[in-house]
């Protein structure tokens, strides 16, 4: 097939901040036909310039996705009948993670934090049925390990005196969890931010002025906050759904959904599912039916807008905007369309994968980059909106895939 470019594209150069009212087609209909036109070449070449790239370090592995309100208590079902309900909690949370063994959430059921269909239950012993549903409470300033100040290098996009805007890299998870209890974004923050309102008064929580989270392998724009007001703002500003998310995402194949059968301008597409944990898989999400319409209680409306930039009939490039933040969700909607983000591991095409992370892609993390953050600034209610590069993973493949760069 040959090469095609697709959907201008509102290319920022560096580092910016710009007001927007409108940069994605908004709406309510499974599927959407919006204007399109032949990408400009030299844009998408400007938007992958190496002298533009901010973030060059390692990448690592993904481990846990998308943006999904903070909360404290976490329902799931029961994979299994007649398994002890302390491994039941400890294999959802952390089967793979040494730092928080089975003891550990043995302590959290004997102190009634942990309820089995509504039932407070303080025997780790009992057993528990197959979808039985299992609720745990965690109070964040007990149960959560607490963040520790430490000099990590911040790739920061914007500064005031509210909040702070940042380019996440690869490889570096967001806060403390099983498993990894420093080296966070939490922690640089802790040490960058020691001053501020919600690191004193917060000392002790392990998610001090985080709103949102983005995946240990997923880069790009994450915004904090440095007050327990602006805190409170942002948070209902991603509850309420008012801040506009927009991602890059390298896919393995694609092009089934971005030309029709007569050549012509491709499609936006909105896609709208239901996701909850897999029910086997507990490292996983999965596309599931709606509570009302038999599918388990813990699911979770979800909704992506998907714009293709680029094909080459192998591998493609998009455009993705989520109006929700479900874990995992631009990785399981891709992958549910037969088109899973590129070296993806958990939801990837294994073949692809293999061939990604061989010259010239050497691609060694899920190629998925949270591009552009829009929201009304807490203090002042001044609509910003803040954007990344693409890092030199992401560059090169929208290079070879747009036809920049030589295949060989």
């Amino acid at each position: 097939m040959k090469k095609k470019f697709l959907i201008k594209v509102l290319i920022v150069f560096g580092t910016s901040v710009w007001r927007d009212d409108g940069l994605m087609v908004s709406t309510r209909h499974k599927l959407c036909k919006c204007q399109a036109s032949k990408i400009d070449k030299d844009a998408i070449l400007q938007m992958v310039n190496e002298e533009e790239i901010q973030e060059k370090r390692e990448v690592g592995t993904t481990l846990n996705e998308e943006i999904e309100e903070f909360g404290t208590l976490v329902k799931f079902r029961a994979p299994r009948s007649g398994e002890r309900l302390d491994l039941a909690v400890w294999r959802h949370f952390c089967a793979e993670e040494k730092e928080y063994s089975r003891s550990y959430w043995a302590d959290i059921i004997s102190r009634g934090k942990v309820r089995v269909n509504g039932q407070i239950q303080s025997r780790k012993a009992n057993n528990v049925e197959s979808d039985d549903i299992i609720e745990v409470q965690l109070d964040k300033m007990q149960d959560s390990p607490a963040v520790k100040p430490e000099a990590i290098n911040l790739n920061i996009i914007y500064e005031d005196d509210d909040i702070i805007v940042l380019n996440k890299p690869a490889g570096m998870v967001t806060h403390p969890a099983p498993g990894h209890p420093n080296g966070t974004l939490a922690n640089a923050l802790a040490y960058h931010c020691a001053d501020a309102d919600i690191f004193t008064q917060a000392s002790t929580d392990a998610r001090p002025g985080l709103v949102h989270r983005l995946d240990k392998g997923t880069t790009g724009v994450i915004v904090a906050t440095k007050t327990l007001r602006a805190q409170a703002r942002l948070t209902d500003a991603f509850r309420n759904r008012q801040v506009e998310k927009i991602y890059l995402a390298v896919c393995a194949g694609g092009a089934h959904l971005i030309w029709s059968d007569d050549d012509a301008l491709a499609q936006s597409r909105v896609i709208e599912t239901h996701i909850a944990r897999h029910p086997t898989k507990r490292d996983r999400m999965a596309i599931v039916s709606a509570p009302e319409d038999g599918g388990p209680p813990t699911a979770r409306y979800a909704k992506s807008t998907l714009r293709p930039l680029a094909t080459d009939s192998k591998r493609s490039v998009l455009q993705v905007q989520i109006h929700t933040g479900r874990t995992h969700q631009i990785r399981v909607h891709l992958a549910h369309l037969r088109m899973p983000v590129l070296a993806d591991d958990l939801y990837g095409d294994p073949t692809y994968n293999r061939i990604a992370a061989k010259p010239p892609f050497l691609a060694r993390r899920p190629l998925l980059h949270a591009w552009t953050l829009s929201f009304a600034h807490p203090t002042t209610n001044e609509r910003l909106t803040f954007t990344a590069p693409p890092p030199d993973d992401m560059a090169r493949a929208i290079r070879l895939i747009s036809g920049m760069m030589d295949n060989n």
